[in-house]
């Protein structure tokens, strides 16, 4: 009898030692946890405005550990921790180009509205606001637009009117790329008469991609002209504000008018630092549909092989990053391909394609940028 009770006594420790030691990777776990979201915080995005100087370095070296942290949260429902985490990180997956892993963090954070709603008001409205961005760049934009009204009416309610302006934005986004027009435009001209009516001034970032948004939705409706005035302010503005991301962004709309009115050399010159930005900042999305745009200047310049190399490493970024097109965005997509198929007798074009999709991004990258600016066929020297 003594032998069992002396064993029971011996699991019971053994029990207890592992219960403390459970405990105490515990604290570690949260000690941890607490850390990134400092770190998350200082380095993200403070204010979740709709520009960013691209995704912070620090962040980057970070991310496994940002995900462990995530992860404790959601796994300890600390909704507190869970919110600000999420709020500090959502604008750096939106310029990473990571969609899907923002979008499952933000959703599994969203699924539990905070109890106490006073005390994380500002991160529940960052997080709403985050998990609509995110649901937008995957595609649903029902979600997103039920997301970004969610947030847009706890901002109304707490008369919060930077946020205001910052959610109408992405609202009124989303409502473009849904096709939604008139209620895209609705919502960017109320955010920029909040911004013109600024005691000091509207604020530079804030405007720029208001006028971004403008110039977008002009150009789904194909109103050319005015797309192009509304870019080219937008990017004066951005330059001005050393807004690195937005100049990028802008750029690439730029040439994308061009190349639907069919001008080529002129969408040249913007894809190229467009191109060049993206790979500075590795915003994979960017470099993907610069590569798409670059190649539809190779194939009017008469470089149908090229095109096809670039188009292949394109589709491979596209499809790695899960990209879902809205319908503008498809065609164009679409469009550039079909182009860039007539152009090769199919077998050679599907081999090209093929080589090009096997190419490390950063020579893709390297043949759009050094051969931009030739004007000369497939055999000919490249003008320098």
């Amino acid at each position: 009898m003594g032998s069992w009770i002396t064993m029971l006594e011996m699991v019971h420790e053994y029990a207890r030692e592992r219960l403390a030691e459970r405990a105490g990777q515990d604290v570690l776990r949260d000690r941890h946890a607490r850390y990134y979201m400092a770190l998350a915080e200082r380095f993200g995005p403070l204010s979740g405005a709709p520009t960013a100087e691209g995704p912070p370095a620090r962040l980057e070296q970070e991310r496994n550990n940002l995900r462990a942290a995530l992860q404790w949260a959601l796994q300890c429902q600390d909704q507190e921790l869970v919110l600000r985490l999420g709020a500090a990180l959502w604008l750096f997956w939106e310029v990473q180009g990571d969609y899907a892993e923002g979008h499952r963090w933000l959703e599994a954070a969203v699924r539990t509205p905070p109890a106490d709603q006073a005390g994380l008001a500002g991160p529940w409205i960052q997080v709403l606001m985050g998990a609509g961005v995110l649901a937008g760049e995957m595609g649903d934009f029902s979600l997103a637009v039920s997301r970004l009204e969610e947030s847009l009416a706890l901002c109304r309610e707490a008369g919060n009117e930077r946020q205001i302006s910052t959610v109408l934005v992405w609202l009124a986004w989303a409502a473009g790329e849904m096709g939604d027009y008139e209620r895209a435009i609705a919502a960017y001209e109320e955010c920029l008469g909040k911004e013109e009516r600024r005691a000091d001034g509207p604020r530079l970032g804030m405007k720029g991609f208001i006028l971004n948004g403008l110039g977008n939705v002009a150009q789904y409706r194909e109103d050319f002209a005015v797309a192009r005035a509304y870019l080219e302010e937008s990017l004066a503005i951005r330059r001005r504000a050393g807004d690195s991301y937005g100049v990028m962004c802008t750029l690439h709309n730029l040439a994308s008018v061009a190349e639907h009115l069919g001008e080529y050399e002129q969408a040249a010159a913007p894809l190229h630092e467009s191109l060049e930005l993206a790979w500075e900042l590795r915003s994979e999305e960017h470099i993907a549909w610069n590569l798409l745009g670059m190649a539809d200047v190779f194939r009017a310049r008469g470089r149908p092989a090229q095109a096809a190399r670039l188009l292949g490493r394109a589709e491979r970024l596209f499809r790695s990053l899960g990209t879902v097109f809205g319908e503008a965005n498809r065609q164009t997509h679409e469009q550039t391909i079909a182009r860039a198929r007539a152009a090769l007798p199919e077998e050679e074009f599907a081999a090209l394609w093929a080589a090009g999709a096997a190419l490390p991004l950063e020579q893709a990258v390297e043949e759009g940028l050094g051969e931009y600016d030739s004007g000369t066929s497939e055999d000919g020297k490249m003008a320098r």
